[in-house]
This record gives C-alpha cells, sequence and structure tokens, in this order.
C-alpha cells in the first residue's frame, strides 16, 4: 500500500479502532472540517440518554445538563435596562422602554388600562401632545356611528341640564341620507318613534334650515310627527324667516298636518311676520287645501282673528256656518270677488222652509244690503219682492215683455208720483131711474184713508153728475140731471193707518250736514262720481266697490 493510498472510503465503518492508530497520531489538522461524522464516532462507554460532553479536559459520556459553564457578558437589548460581565446581573424593562411598535394589535385591553387620575364619566382624549383623561364633550362617538339595540326604554339618551341644546344636527354641503340632505334623520318601524325630544320649559326638539327642510316626517302608517305639550306654550312651533314654508304636510291618503290639543290651547298655530301664517293647497277635485271641522256643538270648524284691528271670522260655527265681524274701517266684515264674466261674489242659498233666507243684511244704522253697479244692476230680484219700510228711488216704473211684440222688445210704464201717501181708487157706474148711483168701497176704506177727492166723467152723452152725498160708512152717492148715465169716477185718500201716521214722507227737507255738497245722481247734474253722497260720505267703501281690483288679494304659491 502505498504512502497515504488508503482513504476515508476504503475503510469500513468502525474498522478503525483505537488499537489501529498509535496514539497521539491523528491530529486535529489531520480531520476534514465535518470528516467525523457521528457514524464515526465510536458509543463505546457511554449509556442510553448520555451525550458527548467535556470535562474541560477530555470528552466524556455524561447525563444531559450536567455540564457547567460561565456567561461571559449579558447586554440589555431595546427597551430594557441592566446586564453585566460577571457575577449575579439584573435586566428589567427601562422606563418608557415599550414602544408602540413593540406592542402587538390588540394586546391592550381594558384591563390593561389604569383608570389612576379619572373619574366617573371621563374619557381618554388627546391634547395637544398626550393623551388624558377627560370630560367627554364630543359625545364619545366615532364619526361615521351606526349602532342598534333591542331596548324598552331609549337607546340613546341624552340630557343638558345647561341653557343649551341637547342634541344638534347640522347639514354640510354634501348629500343627505334621502336625497336632500338632512341634519338629523330618525326612523322607526310600526308604532316606534324616530326622533324624540323633550323638554320642561323650551324646545323638545328644535331645526333651522336656510334652505333646506328643518324637519321632514315620514311615515308609511302611522304618525309623521308627533308632538305634544303639558303648557301653554306650543307643541310643535315652526318659524320661517325667509320666503320658505314653516310647515308642510303631506299625505297620501290620511292627513298632511294633523294638530290635537287637550286642553285650551290651540291644535295647530301659524304664524308668520310677513308671508301666510298657515297655507293649504289641494290638487284633488272636491278637496279642501284647509279644512277644519268640530265635534263640539259650541266650537268653530275653522276660526281666524286679526289682532291688530280686531276683525275676525270663522266657519263651522255653532250658530253660523260662515261669520266675519270688523270694528273699524270701512270694507266688509266678509268680501267676495268674482272675476268671471258670469262669476258670483258672494252667494247665499236657503233651499227649503217658508222663513228660510238666502242672504240677510242687518244694519242698526247703515245699510243692510247695499248694491252697486256702474254700468249694470245694482239688485236683480227674481221674483216677488216685499218692502217693509219706506222705499225711495229716483225713478219708477214696470218692465214687461212687449204684448205686441214680447220676443224682441219690453214695455215701461213709469209710477204715479204724488207728495203726499196717496191712494187712487176708480170704477165706472149708471144711476137708475132717479139718477142716482150709490158706489159702495171696502169695509177698510176710512181706516186706511183720509182728506178724500172726488173726480167725475160721464160717458156717452152730454149730462151733468155731482157727488151728492161725501163718503161716509164706506159709501158715496153720484146724482146725474138724467137717468141711466153711465159715470166714471175717481177717489183719491190719503194714508193714514198707523204706520203712514209714524213714518209720513216729507215732501222737502234739507239734506243732512254729511250729506250736503253732495249729489244723488251727480252725472245728471254735469258732476263726477266723486261728487256722490255715497263717495263723500265713505270714499274707501266706494273705491272697493267701484275698483274690486283694490281690494287686498291673498298670494296664493303652490
Amino acid at each position: 500500500v502505498a504512502n497515504a493510498g488508503i482513504t476515508g472510503a476504503m475503510l469500513a465503518n468502525n474498522s478503525v479502532d483505537a488499537a489501529k492508530i498509535a496514539d497521539g497520531s491523528v491530529g486535529t489538522a489531520d480531520l476534514a472540517n465535518a470528516a467525523v461524522t457521528k457514524a464515526k464516532l465510536a458509543a463505546s462507554g457511554g449509556t442510553s440518554g448520555q451525550v458527548l460532553g467535556t470535562d474541560g479536559t477530555n470528552l466524556v459520556w455524561q447525563a444531559a445538563g450536567s455540564g457547567g459553564g460561565t456567561i461571559t457578558g449579558v447586554t440589555a437589548g431595546a427597551g430594557l435596562t441592566g446586564g453585566g460581565t460577571s457575577g449575579n446581573v439584573t435586566v428589567s424593562v427601562a422606563t418608557g422602554g415599550i414602544t408602540g411598535a413593540m406592542i402587538a394589535d390588540g394586546a391592550v385591553t381594558n384591563l390593561k388600562i389604569s383608570g389612576a387620575g379619572a373619574v366617573n364619566g371621563q374619557v381618554l382624549k388627546y391634547e395637544s401632545s398626550h393623551v388624558i383623561w377627560a370630560n367627554d364633550a364630543q359625545g364619545g362617538l366615532t364619526l361615521p356611528y351606526v349602532g342598534a339595540a333591542a331596548s324598552a326604554g331609549g337607546v340613546l339618551q341624552i340630557e343638558n341640564t345647561g341653557s343649551g341644546a341637547a342634541i344638534i344636527g347640522k347639514r354640510g354641503t354634501s348629500q343627505g341620507e334621502l336625497g336632500t340632505g338632512y341634519g338629523v334623520v330618525g326612523r322607526a318601524t310600526a308604532g316606534g318613534i324616530g326622533v324624540y325630544g323633550q323638554s320642561d320649559t323650551s324646545f323638545g326638539v328644535k331645526a333651522e334650515s336656510t334652505s333646506g327642510v328643518g324637519v321632514r316626517a315620514e311615515s308609511t302608517s302611522g304618525w309623521g310627527l308627533y308632538a305634544t305639550t303639558a303648557t301653554g306654550d306650543y307643541a310643535l312651533r315652526a318659524q320661517t324667516a325667509g320666503s320658505g314654508t314653516a310647515v308642510m304636510g303631506q299625505s297620501g291618503t290620511g292627513k298632511g298636518v294633523l294638530g290635537w290639543s287637550y286642553g285650551s290651547g290651540e291644535g295647530v298655530a301659524g304664524h308668520s311676520d310677513a308671508g301666510d301664517g298657515v297655507a293649504g293647497d289641494t290638487g284633488a277635485a272636491g278637496k279642501s287645501g284647509v279644512y277644519g271641522y268640530t265635534s263640539h256643538a259650541g266650537a268653530y270648524g275653522v276660526f281666524g282673528r286679526n289682532y291688530a284691528n280686531g276683525f275676525y271670522g270663522y266657519l263651522g260655527g255653532y250658530d253660523y256656518p260662515v261669520y266675519g265681524e270688523r270694528g273699524s274701517g270701512a270694507a266688509g266684515a266678509i268680501y267676495g270677488v268674482s272675476t268671471a264674466s258670469a262669476g258670483t261674489g258672494v252667494k247665499g242659498v236657503a233651499d227649503t222652509g217658508t222663513n228660510a233666507w238666502g242672504v240677510a243684511g242687518i244694519s242698526l244704522q247703515g245699510y243692510g244690503v247695499y248694491g252697486s253697479s256702474n254700468t249694470g244692476k245694482a239688485g236683480y230680484f227674481s221674483g216677488n219682492v216685499q218692502v217693509t219700510g219706506t222705499l225711495s228711488k229716483g225713478a219708477g216704473s214696470f218692465k214687461i215683455d212687449h204684448p205686441l211684440d214680447p220676443e224682441r222688445k219690453y214695455l215701461y210704464h213709469s209710477f204715479v208720483e204724488s207728495p203726499d201717501m196717496m191712494n187712487i181708487y176708480n170704477g165706472n157706474v149708471v144711476t137708475d131711474e132717479d139718477g142716482r148711483a150709490v158706489v159702495e168701497l171696502p169695509d177698510w176704506f176710512e181706516a186706511l184713508n183720509r182728506d178724500f177727492r172726488y173726480q167725475l166723467t160721464v160717458i156717452g152723452r152730454f149730462a151733468q153728475a155731482i157727488v151728492e152725498e161725501k163718503i161716509k160708512d164706506n159709501r158715496f152717492v153720484i146724482r146725474t140731471n138724467m137717468a141711466r148715465v153711465e159715470v166714471s169716477w175717481q177717489v183719491t185718500g190719503i194714508r193714514r193707518d198707523p204706520y203712514a201716521n209714524a213714518h209720513r214722507i216729507p215732501v222737502e227737507e234739507d239734506k243732512p250736514a254729511e250729506e250736503r255738497g253732495g249729489y244723488l245722481h251727480p252725472e245728471v247734474w254735469g258732476q263726477p262720481a266723486e261728487m256722490g253722497v255715497e263717495w263723500r260720505q265713505a270714499p274707501e267703501k266706494m273705491r272697493e266697490l267701484r275698483e274690486p281690483g283694490r281690494a287686498p288679494q291673498p298670494q296664493r304659491q303652490p
């Protein structure tokens, strides 16, 4: 065998034992790195479980963990303090040594946070450059916040014991949940309440909007918005400073706005400094923009009052369905205007009963009913007319269809006028063989008349006729100078009944001071209408009657 001719591969496993190797002949330098594997090591001298260790000089088989040694140095790492190079050393967490990066996510629970320095109700807050315990001024919610809970009471209750608001909701420039932007949105299922606000002295819920909707409430079956109050204040109060609508209610089949008061206050009250306090509009035929009703016999369906001048009126009252009253001014308590060519400004209908009145006018000193027209009729009566007082007129006539041409002409006759309250009676009579005729008058004739005057005219031949006996016992006698003469007679008398005696018509009188200088018919005297008696007494009223366009017209914007 050549020198160095035997290689490691030529040696069988366990073929080289200690006897084959000269003592001290194999040095460390003779072994290639990793040349001695566990298969090249003899296990002789060891027992099960022992490990190859050292006693400081030689390799020996020994029990596991029975070795010894000395640590030459301990160095404190990040976040630690202490350590050393000899003897027993101590390593501990340095003050401020644990940084945020060293803490795993979710490792800090509520039990790991100290409550030292905090009082009940405070929360952890960031202030300037650090976190402190402080009062929860922001509500302790992370926005946007969404939550749900099942509770018989309130899920969220907020109380402000000071003078400010408990909840303030503001909408920014972005669109809100329902499409146009809302400060507060509340929803509830059937029987619940979306938003509930309560206050002992001020507002339970207060909403403001500069251009949009302050409060919008919707409901598919219950109340869209429900407000109550136990005091004399408002259950629901809405106001607008601009041209918008303070309260607007919409409903598919129910009530858009319903106000209910259990006490003596108003169910619904509206106020506006420049617009309408309450406005109603409907797009359905046969329905009402504003509908008021009452179930009490002594109440009003709708009542309106103007506190500035004391005017008021109501609909559906306990005494009148429609009533209006004004305490001053010249205009009417109830004003009706029709701009249609065949319209009616004010219409009254009484369908049943002989004592029913379609329109009734009553005045203690002025006119019970006043009618005026520039070119038409001041009044038109189709049917019988009864006047229980004195009738004064500028002229009078009858007007009928012309007897000879009724389809194309009218026939007029003027009244017979007299300075006295005169009655006229006439007839024809034929004297007897003695030339006498007795004219019998009604049994009430002398009770009604006095100061009789007579006229006789013979008919058919020349003859003489006289009143032989004046009226006595409701009869008078005519005498002719021939027998069997036909005589046409006429008798007049001045009324003497109690009404005529109490209301004797003066033939002429001075105009009262308030009418002096005015005319009943200024136009026939070449004077303007303003010189009329009515114009001088009530110019504002006459302007309203003659110029309907001057009357205040409600401005309604649907």
